[in-house]
């Protein structure tokens, strides 16, 4: 679910087969008005997604792969940040930019939408998508970054470009949360309610997170 700086709210709807067909499944989002009308927005989503971000002209925006996906009001659906198959770390241009893992996608009141990046895993075989005993090397993200309303992605906080080798040094488990907002004071929150259920802060540029 997701709600625009107008009170929109966006939930997500799946049908048309069970969830593990994929060449059956489909997945639209529903928007909720203040007044109560109940639209569909028109086109569908690429993957099954589980959380979504919404600006104020009803465009969704998720993550897939490492990029950031765009359904825009008309339908059509593009990349807006990063490549879907190239993990790595770059800020610049939306396009050009790289991602490692981005998630927790919200908007503030200024238009920008945050991402946290979250690192990258590299198993010695197979594996679970968590860190274990046979992951190598994480790679890239630990960071949060910004996306302004033009387009230009900038790393706000974290140590950007890190290749972490095992035996891993700390490093805080805040960038493996799952979700983030933004306050009417630009503090920034990642956080998530299921899993690792904690509630981290980020108060300026190039802080790092606190409980």
């Amino acid at each position: 679910m997701a709600i625009n700086a107008k009170g929109d709210i966006f939930v997500l709807e799946g049908y048309g087969g069970m969830y593990s067909n994929a060449d059956a499944y489909r997945q639209v989002v529903r928007k909720i008005r203040p007044d109560g009308a109940v639209t569909t927005l028109p086109g569908k989503l690429s993957d099954r997604v589980t959380e979504i971000a919404a600006d104020g002209n009803d465009n969704i925006f998720y993550a897939s792969g490492c990029a950031i996906m765009q359904l825009k009001a008309d339908g059509s659906l593009a990349v807006f940040a990063g490549n879907v198959e190239e993990k790595g770390y770059a800020d610049g241009s939306a396009l050009q930019a790289r991602f490692a893992s981005p998630r927790g996608l919200s908007f503030d009141q200024a238009g920008n939408l945050w991402v946290i990046d979250a690192p990258a895993y590299e198993y010695e075989r197979g594996g679970v998508a968590l860190p274990s005993p046979r992951v190598l090397r994480l790679w890239y993200g630990q960071t949060l970054r910004r996306i302004t309303p033009d387009g230009s992605v900038t790393t706000y906080a974290g140590t950007p470009g890190q290749v972490l080798e095992r035996p891993f040094p700390d490093h805080s488990p805040a960038w493996q949360l799952w979700n983030s907002k933004v306050d009417s004071q630009g503090r920034i929150y990642l956080y998530s309610s299921s899993g690792r259920a904690a509630v981290y802060r980020i108060d300026g540029p190039g802080s790092e997170p606190s409980k």
